[in-house]
């Protein structure tokens, strides 16, 4: 619906507490304003590895990090100049530059932050829609976050079962499955009639 998201966690955190406080009796407003805050809590690392990523970034862009990337993909990505095929090379050139800082970072979140420019910019370059960037560049940062072995997760799993990571990455369908989906929603550009309005 193009709302904010700022607007939208509001929203959902007072339609959950209204929910809580409707349902059970011993849940009130103090209780609802404790676990604001203990959600709060529990964001703060990501939010301080947030602004520190963000600084990075900031120096990556003034020290010409960023426009490197961007040609370097556009070198790889470079074809045809149609309007169907230029949306297809933006796409994997975003799905690219995002898979690229999460293999290097092992954190989708960090790797989010780092390509998120670099993605607009080439979204904007070669016609891609917003909302197909954000596909594109959310569900590559979880496709390699799960194929990776020394992600957070796979570290974690591999740890409760003893084993070794490399034994696990074979097994992480999902991640896979997902991958292949969105290479072949790139190449035949769906749903992107269904989700775009086309102009006449």
């Amino acid at each position: 619906t193009g709302m904010n998201v700022l607007t939208v966690l509001t929203v959902g955190i007072l339609v959950a507490g209204t929910i809580g406080i409707t349902i059970e009796a011993d849940y009130t407003l103090v209780t609802m304003a404790k676990d604001i805050y203990a959600g709060y809590n529990s964001t703060y690392e990501i939010l301080i590895l947030s602004m520190l990523i963000g600084g990075l970034g900031h120096f990556v862009k003034q020290q010409g990090g960023l426009s490197y990337l961007i040609n370097l993909i556009d070198k790889v990505t470079s074809s045809s100049g149609a309007v169907a095929t230029s949306k297809r090379i933006g796409e994997f050139g975003i799905s690219l530059i995002v898979s690229l800082c999460d293999i290097c970072v092992a954190n989708n979140t960090v790797a989010l932050l780092i390509s998120g420019e670099a993605a607009y910019v080439i979204a904007k370059k070669h016609g891609v829609s917003p909302h197909r960037a954000a596909v594109c560049i959310d569900t590559f940062a979880c496709v390699f976050q799960g194929l990776i072995p020394y992600s957070a997760q796979v570290l974690l799993a591999a740890s409760i079962a003893g084993i070794s990571p490399l034994t696990i990455v074979p097994y992480i369908h999902y991640c896979m499955i997902l991958g292949g989906v969105m290479i072949l929603s790139i190449i035949f550009q769906y749903p992107l009639g269904r989700l775009v309005p086309r102009s006449n």
